[in-house]
């Protein structure tokens, strides 16, 4: 998966296990960029922060790149399976292979 293939609603998850929201051209201190908004803490980082293979830039901290995407045709899907927890099946479309750190 690259970085292009990730929808607006789409759910990530960071090697470190937290779960991130991604925002395509959200206000974000009154510019419009793509975000990354944690579900949990309600942190969030520039998706410009993350290369085209969705590691965080520079590599090396490696603790927050994107290691699962849960894309779904209806943004109300991914908020089911991941946030309000309904459904428990099937709630990754893409898991990265690699174990690089």
């Amino acid at each position: 998966m690259k970085k292009q293939d990730l929808y607006n609603g789409d759910i990530v998850q960071l090697r470190d296990g937290e779960k991130y929201i991604v925002l395509k051209n959200a206000n974000f201190f009154n510019t419009f960029d793509d975000v990354l908004i944690g579900l949990e803490t309600g942190l969030n980082c520039p998706l410009n922060e993350y290369d085209d293979d969705l590691y965080i830039k520079p590599r090396g901290l490696s603790t927050l790149d994107i290691v699962k995407v849960c894309s779904c045709e209806y943004v109300g899907y991914n908020i089911q399976k991941h946030i309000i927890g309904n459904d428990t099946e099937d709630l990754w479309t893409w898991e990265r292979e690699d174990d690089e750190a």
